[in-house]
């Protein structure tokens, strides 16, 4: 299935202009059988949530889409662990999470825009756990317009998940670069710059990590 060059718009609401609750530009669930999905060259606006895959779906490219004033741009939670999701050449301008992959393995991440809009407590550009497994995220620029934002903004969360790559990011004004959380094991950070990181460039709390400059 293809979803290409649409302009899929909601509209802010409240005295904070924020997207309503609830509303999703693009649900895929996937079926009984492999598929291939592609999503490309979309202006996805105003919504709670851009592209959500869930259930059984896999094998899902999104590329070349704009994610302009939405709470979070893709959202990956199936059912079990399933491959494949590739995003690039992306722009996303997002209060709350660029991409956050629950169960998602076999994947790629990369060559994106991300800006944090807005002040969402507990924001982050990217967030990988609940289960996800070899993900390499690489060449993204994932930016906070301001140093150290209160409340903390952190570039890259990874949760229970192992075997993700974290290289040649850049990482600009966040609490914390790069988090490696407790339920992380043998991923590997290297190559990527930091600026104006408030607390620390890359923290990890896991086991068998691998922290490079």
């Amino acid at each position: 299935m293809r979803i290409r060059n649409c302009e899929l718009r909601c509209v802010l609401t409240g005295a904070n202009n924020t997207p309503p609750a609830g509303t999703t530009a693009i649900t895929l669930r996937g079926g009984s059988h492999p598929t291939n999905h592609v999503i490309s060259e979309n202006e996805i606006l105003f919504w709670d949530r851009g592209t959500r895959l869930s259930e059984t779906v896999e094998g899902v490219t999104i590329t070349s889409c704009t994610y302009l004033a939405c709470n979070s741009g893709v959202d990956w939670t199936t059912s079990a662990t399933l491959p494949y999701l590739n995003v690039a050449n992306c722009h996303f301008d997002v209060f709350n999470v660029a991409a956050s992959l629950s169960r998602c393995s076999d994947s790629y991440f990369h060559d994106n825009l991300i800006y944090r809009r807005g002040s969402m407590a507990n924001a982050k550009g990217v967030y990988i756990g609940d289960g996800s497994n070899n993900v390499h995220l690489h060449n993204n620029i994932i930016r906070s317009p301001t140093p150290n934002p209160s409340p903390g903004w952190d570039g890259i969360i990874v949760g229970q998940a192992e075997y993700i790559s974290i290289e040649s990011n850049h990482v600009i004004n966040a609490h914390t670069g790069v988090w490696l959380q407790s339920s992380c094991s043998n991923s590997v950070v290297f190559d990527n710059i930091f600026v104006n990181s408030g607390n620390q460039d890359v923290v990890n709390q896991g086991t068998g990590n691998n922290i490079r400059p």
